[in-house]
């Protein structure tokens, strides 16, 4: 007698199904008990498709809290550059120290800052500076004498000034009080001074200073007060504090060339200033007049860059505009004598700037947490399937015996929600670990105190991201349902007519989504090219939908690729099996004819595997393109090694002599000097170009060319300069090599002829001839679209030789009856690399009669972008993602591999009954999957060409160094600096090693399979199969 092969399932709840089905009261009970039932059967699975949900959650949450810290870092880097990038100013004049109107503009001011601006504020203080007065010696008639030396004051409040400053010697000044006035005699005021001012002044602690300070009534009366100060302190201001001192060194400083004597600045307290100056308003001597020169008022403010978070920039921007638009019509702020011509200086521009740049760098960063995010998702779906497949018998055999579809439907829901629930709580907690490992390795280690806002308060941050985790989770959850709604419709009959052959047409198969998906494709590039390409939009909008519709054609692109290859892939394999049968070995026959029957499990392996695979190419092609993009802006933007204006200009008879000597700086290799400046092309229109006129005999050496700027190389184009200076002097032409952008604004060809003028009416105007025509000059951000006046950007770029053009311009300037020359005005200069090399140079063109200012530093710039928050906010993004999503994909791909031997040993256990040796089993299988994997690789690697070809130029992104002349970037050029110089797409060598990795893991998995349907006995299997 046969023995049964079924093996039975364990009771159902004590509660009858056929009982419960209709009383709802017991529906849920027996729903979740099922749910707990099958839990303990396919943890497992239900594990794995937990932790891709908890992933899920984890990227959504991780992304804009590393996006929120790497941009706080940013900002914080910006008002930390320099001190005028986070120094507010308000200064005024007044003619008579009034301690009552002081107090009074005091309170105004701070009450209108910290309305408007008071959480981001440090401490503020109030400074008081006198113009110079002459320092007076005592005479042998016990007269005083004006000497040569000068001395001004600058009041601090002294509480505040210990904290920035080093005592040497002595005390800090005290502050006079009511009980010194007393007496009705001025004593001597407490002043200190730095050891170099002592040192020229031959005083130390002790020493008397004498002078005078005058009011007026003009042209009627005139009066001398004298002032004694008491040197009791010297002291040294710390340098790293120039944003309290505001530029003042306290250090001897020169009266001018030919002018005998010094100034010295001496430190004095605020409130002592206006006690003394209380008394001479009350002398009646003094009585109506003013000060015969007026003292200047400040009130600091500064931003405190530790309370600044990128959530409160939108803020600051509004708060500094509505600042700006109150003081100025404020009636406070204007009572003269005691306060007049108030005016406030805000880092408007450098916020606004900032502001304008965070969306540019959102774009790319949550364009790639969309694609991310969308690869969790298929992976979430696919182990859901996976799961319902695991469980199909026992879903079956409980439908056959009573189970409702509500009940086992319910069961499964019970499951997602129940993992939704797990991952929604975990994700938010991993994503503050993860956020803080990713921020500790790629933050540069002086911006890791943007850390403090998730470290200050981590349960405020873990609920702030509630939103995230619960969105995330919820369409985990629903694509989940999706998954697992097929699972009720099952049976015992339904469940093997669909493992012999497939005979259920997918939705998206009957609804043509695959025709939807390249019509929207289509509608999409096309909008997309009709946007970026019309002219309509500025150049930030343009960036801004730039990225998200390319995007989004791309992404439908695939779609429609991947359906259409779906609708073929079934003929595909029939086709393939025709071609096998026709051969001798039986293999690629059943293996091909098995998977046309039912392709399902096929498609759904060849699909993750090609999603991992094309997500790998195009992490490591998004990378290396990024990495090289910072190469290119670095040598774009400064033109050579070392570049930037002369501190002292010269003419074309000192070019030889000023080359050689920036060449005899230890560490240069090469100099060019040269002439850049603004000029206009047009009469009416006024086009903005750029002019480059360098010395061609040395500018190829000099200076930095890459292929994307000219196909021709830089020593033809000079050449070509060189041998034009006669025929130029002959026709009065300069010959000049334009960028293509100069050539669409001013529709020139080869050989033709324009003029260029400086800005305004009464220029030079010199005629230039086009020789040559390159795609860009370095340092030329050119672009079409122009900027506003405060938003300079060129429409073009020209480069001449610079002794031709000084020529010719010396000419055109005379026969104008002018005597204009052209100065020399700018260097490139090219270096060696080693460390003393280097420190040399910095230190020679960083001062002296060599200086450049600003000095462009390539290589200190290419650093700076290789550190820059709103960079490393994108690299870090993909970091997370593409580890995260490719490591679920192969997890993922490996578990459905393990299923699908798991779940096809019966067949093979029949292959072998029938006469099958377990060679030609595993032969079958071999055939299989090395299909399913091949093709998955070909898809990835198409998928993955498209993908870096379409998305990488759009979503790579330009940044700008917080610091250094580069920092300066208008937004005009900003936005023209994510395209100039244009984006290469740079294929990383990692890719071949990461197919090399994808072959190798699939070579395991395929010997994994192999091993797991080798083991097993025919007869073991027999009894273990449930059916």
């Amino acid at each position: 007698m046969a023995r049964s092969t079924t093996t039975a399932s364990p009771p159902l709840p004590d509660t009858t199904l056929g009982r419960t089905r209709n009383r709802k009261g017991k529906l849920l009970p027996s729903t979740i008990t099922l749910a707990f039932w099958r839990v303990r059967r396919t943890w497992g699975l239900l594990f794995v498709t937990g932790l891709g949900m908890i992933a899920a959650v984890m990227i959504v949450c991780t992304v804009p809290l590393y996006s929120e810290v790497a941009m706080t870092a940013g900002l914080r880097g910006v008002l930390s550059a320099t001190p005028q990038n986070a120094d507010i100013v308000v200064q005024s004049t007044t003619e008579q120290l009034s301690t009552r109107t002081i107090n009074s503009v005091t309170n105004t001011l701070n009450q209108e800052f910290q309305t408007h601006l008071g959480p981001y504020l440090g401490p503020s203080h109030f400074s008081i500076e006198t113009p110079v007065s002459s320092v007076y010696t005592l005479q042998a008639n016990n007269s005083l004498k004006a000497s040569d030396d000068q001395v001004q004051f600058v009041s601090v409040p002294i509480d505040q000034a210990t904290q920035h400053a080093t005592l040497a010697k002595g005390n800090f000044p005290r502050e006079l009080s009511r009980a010194d006035l007393a007496g009705g005699t001025l004593p001597a005021i407490d002043v200190a001074i730095t050891p170099q001012e002592a040192a020229q002044l031959h005083a130390g602690v002790g020493s008397l200073i004498t002078t005078k300070l005058a009011y007026v009534q003009i042209p009627v009366k005139r009066v001398e007060k004298t002032l004694s100060l008491r040197v009791v302190g010297i002291f040294t201001p710390e340098t790293q504090s120039t944003s309290f001192w505001h530029a003042h060194d306290f250090l001897p400083l020169s009266r001018g060339e030919g002018v005998r004597g010094s100034i010295y600045t001496l430190l004095i307290s605020s409130n002592t200033m206006l006690y003394v100056f209380n008394q001479f308003n009350m002398d009646a001597q003094t009585q109506g007049l003013v000060l015969e020169e007026p003292f200047t008022l400040y009130w600091f403010y500064r931003f405190e860059a530790s309370r600044v978070t990128i959530d409160d920039l939108d803020a600051m921007v509004a708060g500094v505009n509505t600042i700006q638009v109150d003081l100025p019509n404020n009636p406070a702020l204007d009572q003269r004598p005691y306060i007049e011509k108030t005016q406030a200086a805000l880092p408007a521009d450098v916020l606004t700037q900032y502001l304008n740049r965070v969306p540019i760098a959102r774009v790319p960063v949550f364009s790639l947490l969309a694609l991310v995010v969308a690869l969790v998702l298929f992976f979430v779906s696919m182990m859901a399937d996976l799961l319902v497949d695991r469980q199909s018998d026992a879903v079956s055999i409980l439908r056959s015996r009573g189970a409702s579809r509500s009940q086992v439907f319910g069961a499964f829901v019970t499951q997602s929600f129940g993992l939704g629930l797990v991952a929604f709580i975990v994700g938010p907690l991993l994503a503050l670990l993860l956020v803080s490992l990713i921020a500790r390795q790629l933050l540069p280690a002086s911006d890791q105190g943007a850390l403090s806002i998730i470290t200050s308060n981590p349960v405020s941050v873990a609920l702030g991201l509630r939103w995230f985790a619960l969105g995330t989770a919820a369409i985990a959850i629903i694509a989940m349902i999706i998954s697992i709604n097929r699972a009720p419709r099952s049976d015992v009959l339904a469940m093997r007519r669909e493992a012999a052959r497939a005979a259920h047409r997918p939705l998206w198969l009957r609804l043509n989504l695959d025709l939807v998906a390249a019509t929207v494709m289509v509608v999409g590039y096309g909008f997309s090219v009709y946007l970026t390409s019309s002219g309509i939009l500025d150049a930030q909008t343009r960036l801004l939908l730039l990225s998200p519709l390319t995007l989004l054609g791309s992404v439908f692109l695939l779609i429609a690729c991947i359906l259409l290859f779906l609708r073929g892939f079934p003929s595909l394999l029939n086709f393939g099996a025709r071609l096998a049968g026709r051969n001798r070995g039986a293999a690629p026959m059943l293996a091909l004819a098995q998977m046309a029957r039912a392709p399902r499990q096929s498609i759904r392996m060849t699909l993750l595997l090609a999603f991992a695979t094309a997500f790998a190419i195009f992490s490591l092609v998004f990378i290396s393109s990024q990495s090289q993009r910072i190469l290119d802006v670095s040598a774009f933007q400064g033109g050579a090694d070392f570049s930037g204006p002369l501190a002292s200009t010269s003419t074309l008879s000192d070019l030889g002599r000023q080359t050689r000597a920036y060449d005899h700086i230890r560490g240069v290799l090469s100099t060019s000097l040269g002439y850049t400046a603004s000029l206009q092309a047009g009469d009416v229109l006024a086009i903005p170009i750029e002019l480059r006129a360098v010395d061609a005999g040395t500018f190829a050496r000099s200076a930095i060319w890459t292929s994307q700027d000219s196909s021709q190389p830089l020593d033809a184009l000079m050449n070509q300069l060189i041998s034009g200076r006669e025929v130029a002097l002959a026709s009065n032409a300069v010959p000049a090599i334009v960028d293509s952008a100069t050539v669409q604004a001013l529709r020139l060809s080869p050989r033709s002829a324009f003029t260029l003028g400086a800005t305004g009416s009464t220029g030079v105007i010199v005629t230039f001839v086009v020789v040559a025509e390159v795609q860009h000059i370095p340092t030329v951000s050119s672009s079409g679209q122009n900027g506003s006046a405060s938003d300079y950007v060129p429409a073009g770029g020209v480069l001449v030789d610079y002794r031709t053009y000084a020529t010719l311009y010396a000419q055109a300037s005379k026969a104008q009856g002018g005597s204009g020359t052209i100065p020399l005005n700018h260097a490139w200069l090219r270096t060696r690399s080693d460390g003393a090399s280097l420190a040399n140079v910095r230190g020679t063109l960083s001062k002296g009669r060599l200086q450049l200012t600003p000095l462009y530093d390539r290589r200190e710039a290419l650093d700076a972008l290789g550190h820059e928050p709103l960079y490393l906010d994108l690299l870090g993004v993909l970091a997370i993602g593409a580890t995260t999503a490719l490591f679920l994909a192969l997890l993922g791909n490996l578990i459905a591999s393990w299923l699908s031997a798991r779940g096809r040993l019966t067949n093979f256990a029949v292959m072998r009954a029938l006469g099958t040796t377990p060679r030609q089993v595993a032969s079958v299988l071999t055939w299989e999957q090395s299909i399913i994997y091949t093709a998955a690789i070909l898809l990835g690697v198409v998928f993955g060409a498209l993908l870096s070809a379409l998305v990488v130029p759009v979503l790579v992104f330009t940044g700008v160094p917080a610091s250094g002349s580069a920092s300066a970037t208008s937004n005009g050029a900003f936005y023209v600096s994510q395209s100039v110089p244009p984006i290469q797409i740079i294929v990383s060598p990692w890719v071949g090693l990461a197919l090399v990795a994808v072959v190798i893991i699939c070579v395991v998995a395929l010997g994994w399979m192999v091993r797991i349907v080798s083991r097993p006995s025919i007869g073991q299997t027999l009894r273990l199969n449930e059916d």
